[in-house]
């Protein structure tokens, strides 16, 4: 049988301990390897350092003597029935690129905050990235509850500062779970006389109802990259990203707007009747269809992607915007990458609550995007400038 499977993205500010929350969470499980743990220990003996369970997590080896996550982790755990891919995100303000990058495909998100902190400048931050993402539930943690009267109310008032952060962000809070880390209190199991005695993390994770990573039943394939077979036909492979497509079944490419065929279905080595969002495939179209990365294809029938050359955007800036309005950018849509300019106006430019603005993108050629009520990643764009990012949105019109 088949495991359900659901994507996690785990936010949180520097030293709130997201990676010691699932560090924790893996082990206490006893979904990490014991000769990985014993490893991990081994080495912190050897470089005279107390064990942390955030290094259990840790991507890199160069990260645990750095004593931070520098990159973005994922971590695929089975527990129970299902298996559940964490992305785990760095915490620091410098590289809320990476939050973007991993909760773009998650289907919650998993806020870790520090109890004895409170809500802080880029906890605020990553909901307002979270407020432009497709998910719509978040579990909270309040870690370090350790060093906390769990009575004395800090708690209770900072449960009540994040589910109006949420609220703002339009989230709905599934559970606000006081946890510890380093104790374990509330990541497996429960205290019998805790004053919380709602569901544990573990619990929580395994009662999140599984859901596909795309609600639309729209097809969607953005194209990764063009190949052809010895018989001339041309092969776009990738990942559906929406919906589900049959062999001999009619598609659109855009952004031309060209009709064409699906001949085969390829999952080497094996031939497919149909396949189905989250499958990497290949699409033969037969021959001489004109077909380039960044193309999407979308169904016969159903909704189309927009294509234009101008859209409206909804955005959190990452750099101040005056830094790039009006300046030559990269454009990434999915698969896409294309040069564009920016433009502010003076109606639609002012930061929401939020710290969101809407801009106008002007494209240098045209290209195919979904709108924000559409949903999935090809409503997603980030906006860079050399090579560094200084928005991430999604699209809400064509112009």
């Amino acid at each position: 049988m088949e495991r359900e499977r659901i994507s996690i993205v785990i936010v949180g500010d520097v030293d709130h301990g997201k990676s010691s929350v699932l560090g924790r969470l893996l082990v206490d499980s006893g979904a990490i390897a014991l000769d990985r743990l014993r490893a991990v220990e081994a080495e912190c003996r050897q470089r005279g350092v107390a064990f942390e369970y955030s290094y259990v997590t840790d991507a890199l080896h160069d990260e645990r003597k750095k004593g931070i996550t520098i990159d973005m982790a994922r971590v695929v755990m089975r527990l129970g029935d299902r298996e559940i891919l964490f992305f785990d995100c760095p915490g620091h303000e410098e590289l809320l690129r990476n939050l973007a990058t991993g909760a773009a495909r998650a289907q919650y998100a998993l806020v870790v905050c520090d109890v004895t902190i409170g809500i802080t400048p880029v906890v605020k931050r990553q909901f307002e990235l979270l407020s432009l993402l497709d998910l719509t539930q978040i579990v909270i943690v309040a870690n370090k509850m350790d060093q906390v009267d769990p009575r004395g109310g800090r708690f209770a008032a900072l449960q009540r500062e994040l589910i109006a952060l949420a609220e703002t962000a339009g989230k709905s809070v599934v559970r606000v779970i006081p946890v510890s880390a380093s104790t374990g209190l509330n990541i497996v199991g429960k205290e019998s006389k805790s004053f919380y005695q709602d569901l544990s993390l573990s619990e929580t994770l395994l009662v999140l109802p599984a859901k596909p990573n795309a609600i639309q039943a729209n097809f969607r394939f953005p194209v990764q990259s063009v190949t052809t077979l010895e018989n001339g036909s041309i092969v776009a492979l990738g990942s559906i990203t929406s919906g589900r497509i049959t062999r001999g079944e009619g598609v659109h490419i855009q952004p031309q707007g060209k009709p064409s065929r699906v001949t085969s279905l390829l999952q080497w080595p094996n031939y497919l009747e149909s396949a189905e969002v989250g499958s990497s495939i290949g699409i033969a179209l037969g021959a001489g269809v004109e077909l380039a990365r960044g193309d999407i294809l979308t169904g016969e029938c159903g909704t189309k992607s927009q294509v234009a050359n101008c859209a409206t955007i909804r955005c959190l800036p990452l750099r101040p915007v005056e830094t790039w309005e009006r300046k030559k950018l990269l454009a990434r849509i999915n698969t896409n990458q294309v040069e564009c300019e920016v433009a502010i106006a003076a109606s639609r430019g002012e930061q929401s609550d939020m710290g969101l603005r809407e801009v106008t993108v002007q494209f240098e050629n045209p290209v195919a995007f979904d709108l924000a009520s559409f949903g999935g990643a090809t409503s997603h764009i980030a906006l860079l400038s050399d090579n560094t990012l200084v928005a991430f949105g999604r699209f809400i019109a064509a112009t």
